[in-house]
């Protein structure tokens, strides 16, 4: 048939006639062998080939699974820190590891990741695969809020928002300001992750592993309101939707053997409260189609009740996630972990009532008694501890001869507790039972490797389980919060502090891994190595320097995460490396310090001392030259004076003597005598 030609009824009828084949061969035989294995865990089987024998099983099954379910979720624990995001480059590690602790956050504490990994291993061992449902979940909330005094600006921002469907104003004030009710939708939506009861889930009957490209998907009871709310566009058709009567799935042989330890018969539909809560089959399907428009075949997710198509819509991928604890190549389905483990607690029960009957008959034993040769057989049927028995002769009564036990059912007893071990991988060295493995003689590092070595068959059941499944689980509550989360600084409590996560600006198909530290005990024995090396490089000086306080502090971190304390250690290492202060100096460096600052002011003031003494060395000396400029300018001054001084006695003289050569030139004209001219020219 044509894509163009598939409407939404065709498809839901090949999806009817997909889920008959997918779910015929599972309800005749998976569910068989899931009734038996649960009957074994709970003791019911073996039976007792006669009455009267003794009626107890030894639980090998129960111990089995209790055990391994033990040991692995203790491996996987919250903050046991074993799935980490990788990051793409050094400047995406911090990225990296905001994101694993995201993750982290929504599937311990928002689901309850305990609850579900203890469920899931659970299923994986005693119904071939363990499976989990992983979507996003709408949760969309309208609360209303009263306000008051909210001015015109306030308001119109209001009206604008996108979270805000509807304002009422009861009041509105001459200043302009109003008040009334508003209606806010609250987006609520999560992730959320679910176990499915193994008898819901179906997978086509050939497949290979759990993939798109293989027809899967789940068979649930809900109610027709549940449909209808979910569903607004089936209101109307609830008539419809009733057609769809749940099928038997209470009665189904493994249903009634998970609950006839606590209930007295399988569940039965009695008449509903009321219409609308009748209970009806939903078949959840995903199948790759090509519809009308599709230029290829894409994944669908086909929602069916009954004869009525519910809703179908293309979707990047299917939500299960699986546990297969004993894979087997080329199927979905691997080996049954309980069903390994079945003849053992069956060979083990019949020797065990063996010997119990053995010991019964040996302390109460059968007797041949003569054709009446009692005189009262009641007396002998009556089986107390002292009494009287009235016979005819000593000999009418005897005891009826009994095979004596067999010696070598002890050891028949310990070879299947061998048997068991090598079977189900848990030893009692594991289990902390074997008492020849501890002695005197034996060191603590044997007996951890001797634990080690016993612990194979768990630690490769790990690896399927965090490979198989939480990597896988991970990854998609990653790509759910990436295309569904539109709140934005949400903050979030990490190992190292808090932090604001906004998952929307998050970059798509971030790839984890998981930590080689898997096994019981293995976080442990990792936890003391670190502290040795710790120790060590506290002892060693040259380490500890190359260490330094970052190194210290990552030791440190890493043992709080190995021994599940990953969440505390914000509170147990509040100092981070980048709040030290500067590492100070040794005495002895101190003192060297001194010494060196003490060396360098002497030398300074030397210094200045030199350069003083050049200084006043120079001042001396511009002194000197001053004063021989000072000397050479006294000396041309002198010089000058007395070179004035003989022009004016020059001068003088040539001014005497012309003054005398006049009064003689008056006193010959006068006839006075020149002598007395000269002396006293006035006399």
């Amino acid at each position: 048939m044509k894509a163009n030609d598939l409407t939404d009824e065709q498809i839901g009828t090949l999806i009817d006639r997909k889920v008959a084949q997918a779910t015929s061969w599972y309800s005749s035989k998976l569910s068989t062998e899931r009734q038996k294995v649960m009957e074994y865990i709970d003791g019911v089987l073996p039976k007792r080939q006669h009455a009267g024998s003794f009626s107890g099983t030894t639980r090998e099954c129960y111990n089995a699974v209790e055990m391994m379910r033990a040991q692995l979720g203790d491996t996987f624990s919250v903050g046991s820190g074993i799935v980490q995001f990788d990051a793409k480059n050094v400047q995406d590690t911090e990225a990296a590891y905001i994101a694993t602790e995201y993750t982290n956050h929504v599937f311990y504490r928002k689901n309850g990741g305990e609850r579900i990994i203890r469920d899931v291993i659970f299923d994986g061992l005693t119904a071939r695969v363990g499976i989990a449902k992983v979507w996003w979940d709408k949760d969309v909330e309208e609360v209303e809020l009263e306000f008051d005094n909210i001015t015109a600006a306030e308001l119109d921002y209001w009206k604008q928002a996108d979270d805000i469907t509807d304002i009422v104003l009861t009041d509105e004030y001459e200043d302009g300001t109003a008040s009334g009710k508003i209606v806010r939708v609250v987006d609520k939506g999560q992730v959320l992750i679910e176990v499915v009861n193994p008898e819901e889930f179906f997978i086509e009957s050939h497949a290979k592993h759990l993939s798109d490209e293989y027809f899967c998907g789940q068979r649930t009871r809900k109610t027709i309101d549940w449909i209808v709310t979910n569903y607004p566009k089936m209101k109307g058709r609830e008539d419809d939707l009733a057609a769809g009567v749940a099928d038997d799935q209470w009665s189904s042989p493994e249903v009634i053997a998970r609950f006839s330890s606590t209930s007295e018969s399988i569940r039965l539909d009695d008449d509903p409260i009321q219409d609308e809560l009748r209970e009806v089959m939903v078949v959840e399907v995903y199948t790759r189609l090509k519809r009308k428009g599709d230029l290829t075949a894409r994944l669908y997710k086909i929602i069916r009740c009954g004869s009525v198509t519910i809703e179908i819509e293309p979707v990047e991928s299917n939500p299960y996630v699986c546990f297969t604890a004993l894979p087997r190549p080329h199927r979905f389905y691997g080996e049954n972990f309980v069903n390994t483990v079945v003849p053992i607690q069956t060979a083990k029960t019949a020797l065990l009532r063996s010997m119990i009957d053995a010991a019964m008959l040996t302390s109460n034993p059968r007797y041949q008694v003569v054709k009446g040769g009692l005189l009262n057989p009641s007396e002998l049927l009556e089986n107390r501890l002292s009494g009287i028995v009235n016979v005819r002769d000593k000999e009418s009564v005897f005891p009826l001869p009994q095979p004596q036990m067999n010696p070598m059912l002890m050891t028949l007893m310990q070879g299947l507790d061998a048997m068991n071990e090598g079977t189900t991988g848990i030893s009692a060295l594991s289990q902390g039972l074997n008492k020849d493995a501890i002695s005197k003689s034996s060191s603590a590092a044997q007996l951890e490797q001797q634990t080690g070595v016993s612990q194979t068959r768990q630690k490769e059941i790990a690896r399927c389980f965090v490979n198989g499944f939480l990597i896988p689980l991970f990854c998609k509550i990653y790509d759910l919060v990436v295309a569904h989360e539109k709140r934005e600084n949400i903050e979030l409590a990490t190992a190292t502090g808090w932090a604001k996560v906004s998952p929307m600006q998050w970059s798509a198909g971030r790839t984890a891994s998981a930590s080689a530290h898997l096994g019981y005990g293995e976080k442990d024995n990792e936890a003391n190595r670190l502290m040795m090396i710790g120790k060590e490089m506290a002892s060693n000086p040259i380490a500890s320097a190359f260490a330094g306080p970052a190194g210290a502090y990552s030791i440190l971190a890493d043992i709080l995460t190995l021994q599940g304390h990953r969440a505390d250690i914000k509170r147990y290492l509040p100092v981070t490396p980048d709040m030290l202060p500067p590492p100070q100096p040794s005495p002895m460096e101190q003192a060297e310090m001194a010494l060196v600052q003490a060396k360098a002011q002497a030398e300074v003031l030397n210094a200045q001392t030199a350069a003083k003494k050049v200084e006043e060395h120079g001042e001396i000396a511009r002194m000197k030259v001053e004063m021989a400029k000072m000397s050479a300018m006294m000396n041309a001054m002198m010089k000058s004076r007395d070179a004035d001084r003989k022009d004016a006695e020059s001068a003088n003289r040539i001014e005497v003597s012309q003054t005398e050569t006049a009064l003689l030139v008056d006193a010959a004209a006068t006839g006075t005598d020149p002598a007395k001219a000269i002396i006293s020219p006035n006399s």
